[in-house]
C-alpha cells in the first residue's frame, strides 16, 4: 500500500469529494432533463440518459472513497466549492457538445459557465432547441444559483468574513451546524421557486415556460425559451410579474424569510435593503424620463422598472435591446456593476459592499473637519471592523483590475469592438449579469471568438465565486506544487 503523508490524504479527499458532488449534481441536472426528453426519443433522450447513469455510478463510487471522519476547514471549503464549479463546468461543456448544441469546446464551456454561474450570456438561438435542452439550461441555473447561496451562508461564515452579510440577521437561516443550514436554505429557495413559477402561470406563461423561467428568475441567471427573451410574450402582465420575480430574488433571503414570517420592524431596520430601495425608486425615475416619449405612462413606467429591476438583479432578462444615450449607459455601467444584495443569487460587486464604502468616506470626510473625533463604521446598526474594512478595499481593488485586464483582453480579441462595448462585456461577466451594452445589435464588435469565450467564462467564474474562493484554491495548488514537485528538485540538488 503507498505511503500518503496527511497533506496528500486531505488533498485527495478534497478532490474525491468535490469530484463525487459534481458527478452526482450532473446525474440529477442529465436525469430531470431526460424526463423532458421522453416524449421525443430523439438523441438528446440517449445523451441525457448515458450521462444520468455514467454520473451517477461514477459519484456513488465516488463518494464511498471520501473520508468524512473529520471536518474541512474554511479553506477546504473554498476549495469544494471552487473544484465543484469547475468539474460541472467540464461535465456540462460535454453534454452540450454530445447534444450537438455546441460543436467547438470553447463554445460549449461559455454555455455551460453561463449557467451554472447564473449568467444569461449566450448566442444561442433559445427556439431552435428542445424542451430538454432548455429545461438543462435553466435547470444549471437553478443549481448555480443554489451553490451561490452555500458560498454565502456557509463558506464565509466558516472562513470568519461575517462583514459579507448581518451575521445576528441571519440567524434564522443559519445554525451550527452544516447540514442543518443546508437543509433549511434549499428547502426555502425551493419554496421560493414554487411561488415565482406559480405567479408566472398565472400571468399567461404555460406550464413549462413558467418552471423554466422560475429557475432562472429566482436564481437571477436569465436565461429564457424565446430568442427575445420576456419581450416574446409581448404581455404586460408576464413583464410586470417578471421585473417583480427579479427584485425579490436580488434581495436578502433573510431578508424574504422574514417577509415571510411578517417580521417587518425588523426587516425595516436594514439599512442595505433601505439603500437598495432607494437605487431602485431614483433609476426608475432617470429611466423614465429618458424614454417618456416611447409609450404610455404605464409602458415608459413598466419598461424602467424591469430594466433597474434586470440590471441591479444581475439577471439579464430584457424586454429591448441594450442599446442607450451616452449619459443613460453610464447609469447602466454603474447598476449592473453594482448589483445585488448580499446574501441574495444576484452578482456585482455588491450594494452593501457600496453602502460600506459610502460610510466609509463619510466618517474619512467627517474626521478631516474633526479630527480629535472618533467615529465608527455601521451598516444596519452593526459596527464594520477596520480588518474588515481593509479587506473591502482589497476586494474593490481586485475586482476593478479584474474588469480592466477583462476589457483589455476582449478588446484585443475584437478590433472591431468599442470601448464602451468591451468595458460592457467584461463588467457583465465579472458581475454575471447578461446582455452587454449593443448586444443583439447587428453593428456590435463582438465577434464571439475563441479568445472571447474563453476570457469571459473565467470572467464569470472569479465573478460567481466572488474572487476569494479561487484564491484560496490557486494558493493550495501553488502550495501543493511547491511542496511536491519542486520540494524533489530540491532534495536531488542537494543530494547531487
Amino acid at each position: 500500500m503507498p505511503n500518503f503523508t496527511v497533506g496528500e490524504i486531505k488533498s485527495k479527499n478534497i478532490f474525491l469529494f468535490a469530484a463525487s458532488l459534481s458527478f452526482l449534481e450532473v446525474a440529477l441536472l442529465s436525469s430531470l432533463s431526460f424526463l423532458w426528453a421522453t416524449t421525443s426519443l430523439d438523441r438528446n433522450f440517449w445523451i441525457f440518459l448515458l450521462f444520468a447513469l455514467v454520473t451517477g455510478i461514477f459519484g456513488f463510487l465516488s463518494k464511498r472513497f471520501v473520508r468524512t471522519d473529520r471536518e474541512f476547514s474554511a479553506a477546504q471549503i473554498f476549495q469544494v466549492i471552487t473544484l465543484n464549479f469547475f468539474i460541472l463546468t467540464l461535465l456540462c461543456s460535454l453534454i452540450y457538445i454530445a447534444a450537438d448544441v455546441r460543436s467547438t469546446f470553447d463554445g460549449a464551456l461559455l454555455e455551460a459557465v453561463s449557467g451554472l454561474t447564473t449568467t444569461s450570456l449566450t448566442n444561442i438561438s433559445p427556439e431552435s432547441l428542445g424542451k430538454s435542452i432548455l429545461f438543462f439550461r435553466s435547470a444549471s441555473q437553478w443549481m448555480g444559483g443554489l451553490g451561490a447561496l452555500i458560498l454565502v451562508f456557509v463558506a464565509l461564515p466558516a472562513a470568519g468574513r461575517s462583514e459579507e452579510f448581518d451575521v445576528s440577521f441571519a440567524k434564522s437561516i443559519t445554525s451550527q451546524t452544516v447540514s442543518k443550514t443546508l437543509h433549511r436554505l434549499a428547502k426555502f429557495y425551493c419554496i421560493l421557486t414554487l411561488f415565482i413559477g406559480g405567479a408566472f402561470l398565472i400571468a399567461g406563461m404555460t406550464f413549462f415556460e413558467s418552471l423554466c423561467h422560475a429557475f432562472s428568475a429566482v436564481s437571477t441567471g436569465g436565461f429564457s425559451t424565446r430568442n427575445a427573451s420576456i419581450a416574446g410574450f409581448d404581455s404586460a402582465a408576464i413583464e410586470w410579474v417578471v421585473a417583480a420575480s427579479m427584485i425579490f430574488s436580488a434581495m436578502n433571503i433573510v431578508i424574504l424569510w422574514w417577509i415571510w414570517k411578517r417580521k417587518f420592524r425588523l426587516v425595516a431596520k436594514n439599512s442595505e435593503l433601505q439603500f437598495f430601495a432607494l437605487l431602485v425608486v431614483v433609476c426608475t425615475l432617470l429611466f423614465g424620463v429618458w424614454i417618456r416619449n416611447s409609450g404610455s405612462f404605464e409602458e415608459v413606467s413598466r419598461d424602467s422598472f424591469f430594466l433597474v429591476a434586470s440590471l441591479l438583479s444581475t439577471t439579464g432578462f430584457f424586454t429591448v435591446h441594450w442599446e442607450f444615450p451616452s449619459a443613460m449607459t453610464g447609469i447602466v455601467l454603474l447598476l449592473l456593476g453594482t448589483g445585488a444584495m448580499a446574501g441574495s443569487t444576484g452578482g456585482g460587486y455588491g450594494s452593501g459592499r457600496l453602502l460600506q464604502h459610502y460610510h466609509f468616506a463619510r466618517r474619512e470626510l467627517t474626521q478631516q473637519l474633526k479630527p480629535n473625533s472618533v467615529r465608527v463604521v455601521k451598516v444596519s446598526g452593526r459596527v464594520i471592523d477596520e480588518r474588515a474594512l481593509q479587506r473591502l478595499h482589497g476586494f474593490t481593488a481586485i475586482y476593478i483590475a479584474l474588469v480592466a485586464i477583462g476589457a483589455l483582453c476582449i478588446a484585443l480579441a475584437n478590433s472591431a469592438a468599442s470601448p464602451v462595448e468591451a468595458l460592457s462585456l467584461s463588467l457583465t461577466a465579472l458581475a454575471t449579469a447578461g446582455p452587454f451594452v449593443g448586444s443583439g445589435l447587428e453593428t456590435s464588435g463582438i465577434d464571439f471568438n475563441a479568445a472571447t469565450n474563453i476570457m469571459v467564462s473565467i470572467l464569470m467564474l472569479i465573478g460567481r465565486l466572488s474572487i476569494f474562493p479561487v484564491a484560496y484554491l490557486g494558493v493550495a495548488l501553488l502550495r501543493t506544487f511547491r511542496e511536491g514537485p519542486i520540494r524533489k528538485v530540491r532534495y536531488q540538488r542537494i543530494r547531487r
